[in-house]
């Protein structure tokens, strides 16, 4: 049963997961291109990814100032 069951079910849903990150991705790059802030942006990206694992307000904040500025 483990093998017929379980092990398709994790790579859906590994899968699933590696979606969601494309997908946030694409919302902050598409967001860029569309000439939007790059604050606003990130926004964008945050707001696809799933309540507990989107991080906080503050975090991405501090995130973005230790950041290379280019």
């Amino acid at each position: 049963m483990a093998y017929g069951l379980v092990g398709p079910m994790a790579s859906n849903l590994k899968g699933y997961a590696d979606i969601k990150y494309f997908n946030c991705i694409k919302a902050g790059l598409l967001a860029h291109m569309q000439g939007y802030a790059p604050a606003v942006s990130v926004e964008f990206s945050r707001k696809i990814l799933m309540p507990h694992e989107r991080p906080s307000f503050l975090e991405l904040e501090e995130a973005l100032e230790d950041a290379p500025s280019a």
